[in-house]
């Protein structure tokens, strides 16, 4: 996978800030003076001495042909705000990247992004610096004010709930193959609820209520570790085989970054979601020669695995919920005992299920503990950039 850098360097007092945009990651900003190689690195290649070497300085204008200007965001009545959080000025970067498009700082024109806890700092055009500004005064003005988002993960062995609910759900574009998406009301995202419990085959996997500063990212994990023989070392001659095992971690992992509209009517977030599974354990026989010149059958294991991941951008009305799935998929933990013996998914051989993820927003934490108490006891767009 490559990964898009930026190198800026002046003779005296050289700085390097570097850019690292990952898939699934949050972006790293780094500041660091260049220092000699470590030892043990990889050797330099020979430098010509006829090859001109190239300017280690940099134009006052840092080259801006296209119009590029300086400017500065004060930062400190969001950063300030949030707790627990080491770099929440990392989420302003990013809810700036996924708005202007990642390409735009790679290339020409020369453009500048990096950010501190007090202040981000933008060398670009002034068209860019507008989206920046836009961007920069929504997360400010919320002055990092936590929301409160309730997750449903249910599933279902079949896919057959579609042909009654279909009516009641207006789908979103996907960009995701496999992965489809509808906006539905709270009041009818209940009642399908209530419906689907009913069913025999019907697990939630509870994953709790989330509480979100605006515009940064939570997450969700459900994983357990499964081993198995992974490789057998044999020495011939001097004893037994050595049984070489490893871990496969199963389960779900969940981010949510959720960004609300100054009036808390329109949700923009970037949903991701992982699912690994062991669907089966192959076993493969192998011969080992032992001391006593017998040869002795050792079973190894090779893991045939599945695992489905989903990242898009979704922008919806508040008083909708978002209803996910990504259809038949590895069930993403195993089924828990009960009267109804139900396959375990994490067993030989791997149940497959319907998971359909509800999201909800509730407000603020005081607002959904006021909604949570006057609820009844009984079951009640995507963007093209990341």
């Amino acid at each position: 996978m490559s990964v898009p850098m930026s190198v800026s360097c002046v003779k005296h007092g050289v700085t390097v800030a570097l850019w690292m945009s990952l898939l699934g990651g949050t972006p790293l900003i780094a500041q660091t003076l260049l220092k000699e190689p470590t030892r043990g690195a990889m050797p330099l290649t020979t430098v010509r001495s006829d090859v001109r070497p190239a300017s280690t300085t940099m134009p006052a204008d840092l080259g801006g042909r296209a119009g590029q200007v300086w400017r500065s965001y004060d930062l400190r009545p969001y950063t300030e705000q949030i707790s627990g959080v080491e770099h929440p000025e990392r989420a302003v970067v990013e809810w700036v990247l996924r708005e202007t498009g990642r390409d735009l700082w790679f290339y020409e024109p020369v453009g500048v992004l990096t950010a501190s806890k007090q202040q981000l700092r933008v060398y670009h055009t002034p068209e860019v610096q507008h989206v920046v500004a836009r961007m920069v005064k929504q997360l400010v003005d919320s002055h990092g004010r936590p929301y409160v988002f309730r997750m449903h993960l249910v599933t279902v062995n079949s896919p057959g709930w579609r042909s009654t609910a279909m009516s009641m759900m207006r789908p979103v574009p996907m960009q995701t193959p496999g992965v489809d998406a509808w906006l539905i009301s709270k009041e009818n995202a209940a009642l399908l609820r209530a419906s689907l419990s009913k069913r025999i085959d019907y697990r939630e996997h509870n994953p709790p209520n989330l509480v979100i500063a605006n515009g940064q990212t939570q997450a969700i994990s459900r994983r357990q570790p499964r081993s198995y023989v992974r490789s057998v070392d044999v020495t011939r001659g001097l004893g037994p085989a050595a049984v070489q095992s490893s871990q496969i971690d199963e389960g779900f992992d969940l981010l949510l970054t959720p960004l609300v509209s100054s009036d808390e009517r329109v949700i923009d977030a970037v949903i991701e979601c992982r699912i690994d599974q062991i669907e089966k354990l192959v076993a493969v026989p192998v011969q080992v020669p032992t001391p006593a010149g017998i040869p002795q059958r050792v079973d190894i294991q090779v893991p045939q695995l599945v695992t489905w991941r989903l990242k898009e951008r979704f922008r919806w009305p508040a008083d909708q919920v978002l209803l996910l799935t990504c259809g038949v998929v590895a069930t993403p933990q195993p089924a828990s005992s009960g009267f109804i013996k139900i396959p375990n998914p994490f067993g030989p051989s791997a149940g497959r299920a319907d998971a359909l993820l509800f999201i909800e927003f509730q407000g603020r934490p005081s607002d959904a503990l006021t909604n949570t108490a006057a609820a009844p006891t009984s079951p009640t767009s995507t963007r093209g950039r990341y």
